[in-house]
C-alpha cells in the first residue's frame, strides 16, 4: 500500500498532495515504530503482531529499500539524505539475507 501512495503522487506529476502526505506520514510511523537494527548492525522493517514487535523481517518487505529511496525525492531538504541512507540500509540488510541463506 506505502509504495502506492509514492507511485501515486509520481503519476500525477507530484500534485497529488493527499497521497503524498498519507505516505509522508506512513513512513514516518514505520520508522518510529517499526525499523529496528539488528545487533549485527543491519538495519530491517520489523513485524507487528498482537501487541508486540517480532525482530524479523520478511523478504517481501525488501520492496521498501527502494521505497525509501524512491522517496526521498520530495521529502523535506533535512530528511532526503536520510531516507536515501535508509533505504540504502534496508537494501543491504536483503542483500545480506539472501547472500548468508
Amino acid at each position: 500500500f506505502y509504495e502506492y501512495l509514492l507511485k501515486a503522487w509520481l503519476m500525477s506529476d507530484k500534485t497529488d498532495t493527499e497521497a503524498r502526505k498519507t505516505y509522508d506520514d506512513a513512513i514516518e510511523a514505520i520508522e518510529r515504530h517499526l525499523i529496528r537494527k539488528s545487533n549485527g548492525g543491519l538495519t530491517f522493517i520489523g513485524e507487528w503482531k498482537n501487541g508486540h514487535l517480532e525482530r524479523k523481517m520478511g523478504h517481501l518487505t525488501c520492496f521498501a529499500g527502494g521505497m525509501f529511496a524512491l522517496g526521498a525525492d520530495g521529502s523535506p531538504d533535512d530528511k532526503a539524505g536520510h531516507y536515501l541512507q535508509l533505504g540504502a540500509e534496508i537494501a543491504h540488510t536483503c542483500h545480506e539475507s539472501y547472500d548468508r541463506t
